[in-house]
């Protein structure tokens, strides 16, 4: 089986970027000797293009069970996906700031909720970036989804899903426009697959 770890770029990556993601990759094939770990960036202006283009390549390698997300922003050790993988859930995430004056957690919570004995908490959406998926979520998307996500690949007419996208959907009588990482999540939601974040890393 194959951990295939993405990075979504909107600029270049820089040589030193490069060497620390490879190194990572050791870290994390050491750690998870069971996987052979399989690295994928995606290079662009559009943020749900990358990730789609990232999904698409997943889904394509027919030994790729598990995906994490990254962004040249995020700092990670090779301890993280393997503490994800450990707790089976197929949709989590890693709670992280996003680092300015004012933090704040890139997650939302349900109100009242608290994390399990071993720091896993159920939330509506965290940060696609540092987000582990199994291979399963998106198979499960795709069969009880009731929207269409099929598009055509605007630089290969390739036909790709559209797991990432800006869209407006409807949330406690409001309507509300999501990112595209959110999205995903909340398609996850509709299909009855919970999101999850790991408290204790």
């Amino acid at each position: 089986q194959d951990l295939v770890i993405a990075v979504h770029a909107t600029r270049p990556l820089t040589d030193e970027y490069q060497g620390w993601l490879r190194t990572k990759a050791q870290e994390v094939a050491k750690a998870l000797p069971q996987f052979s770990v399989v690295v994928f960036v995606s290079e662009g202006d559009s943020e749900a293009h990358n990730r789609n283009t990232i999904a698409h390549e997943f889904l394509k390698n027919k030994n790729a069970a598990w995906l994490w997300l990254g962004e040249p922003d995020l700092v990670w050790s090779a301890a993280d996906p393997a503490a994800l993988i450990a707790t089976r859930r197929p949709v989590i995430g890693i709670l992280h700031t996003n680092c300015e004056e004012w933090s704040n957690w890139q997650a939302t919570f349900y109100e009242g909720s608290a994390a399990d004995e071993h720091g896993i908490l159920a939330v509506p959406e965290v940060s696609a970036n540092g987000l582990l998926i199994h291979r399963t979520a998106f198979e499960r998307v795709l069969a009880k989804s009731s929207l269409s996500l099929d598009f055509r690949d605007e630089n290969s007419w390739d036909p790709h899903h559209a797991f990432f996208q800006q869209a407006r959907v409807a949330f406690k009588g409001l309507n509300r426009l999501l990112r595209a990482g959110h999205f995903f999540q909340w398609l996850c939601r509709e299909c009855g697959i919970g999101i999850y974040v790991h408290t204790a890393i």
